[in-house]
């Protein structure tokens, strides 16, 4: 499992997949160096566009479209690991030799990513099946960020997937997808709980499958990679949040329809 010192992934996956066979991981913990400001601003350009700028220049509270909410103070992952007997690596950089070295001396069959960044194809290549990830949209049409809110402000399936990964951006060998029902989401914060509890699971499922010595064959990709989606901007956050809350008020025809806010795609 591939995550750094501050996500809080590592300990999501395992919670929900008590009771499950995940084989014997190993948590793998990057603590990165010193960022600069220049690799920082080139960061956050390459996974997040230029709308983070816009964000950063509004004073409104954009938090609706940022992470799901953490109950209680953040976990220190290698002391959680450790307090549930888990093997723990911790390393510097992912893409540095020495972490690769070390990952590749614990031969290891299949690696999750829990909250890493992008990888090199070094550090693929060092597990024997690869690298699975969850993806919390129905690829290859929804890559990027934010993809559970672009996908229902877009009218589209809300979903997730389990792939593998590439070099890319949400391009790899796509293994499983699932549909997510969003009928009972009246806001962006509980959308956004639907589809990580169902990326969480279905990745569960895959993962139980590899330890059983099954590896799904790749679906048949469903078109070419899609355009790649950035930080929603908070007014298209504010009028999803109006449709999901909307959604759950009861509604007599005729009421309120002149007033509904309506997107047009460009």
């Amino acid at each position: 499992m591939l995550t750094t010192v501050r996500s809080q992934k590592v300990p999501q996956m395992l919670s929900a997949w008590r009771g499950r066979d995940i084989g014997n991981p190993t948590v793998v913990v990057e603590h990165p160096v010193t960022e600069s400001a220049p690799a920082r601003l080139r960061r956050r350009l390459r996974n997040e566009g230029l709308s983070w700028i816009a964000a950063r220049l509004s004073t409104a509270n954009d938090s609706a479209v940022g992470p799901a909410a953490q109950d209680g103070p953040p976990v220190d992952v290698p002391t959680y690991c450790r307090s549930h007997n888990m093997p723990v690596l911790e390393t510097g950089p992912l893409e540095s030799a020495s972490a690769i070295a070390a990952i590749k001396a614990l031969s290891p069959d299949l690696g999750i990513h829990a909250g890493a960044g992008l990888l090199r194809r070094p550090l693929i290549d060092a597990f024997r099946l690869g690298v699975l990830n969850a993806h919390m949209g129905l690829l290859p049409a929804y890559r990027g960020i934010n993809v559970a809110e672009w996908a229902a402000l877009e009218g589209a399936t809300v979903g997730c997937t389990v792939h593998l990964i590439d070099t890319g951006i949400d391009t790899g060998p796509i293994l499983a997808t699932r549909e997510v029902d969003i009928a009972g989401c009246g806001s962006i914060g509980a959308l956004r709980a639907a589809v990580d509890r169902a990326q969480l699971a279905l990745l569960g499922d895959i993962v139980g499958l590899i330890v059983g010595g099954k590896l799904p064959e790749p679906l048949e990709a469903a078109g070419p990679p899609g355009q790649q989606y950035f930080h929603m901007h908070q007014d298209l956050a504010a009028i999803l949040e109006g449709r999901l809350l909307g959604a759950q008020a009861p509604h007599r025809p005729g009421e309120g329809d002149s007033q509904r806010p309506r997107l047009l795609a460009g």
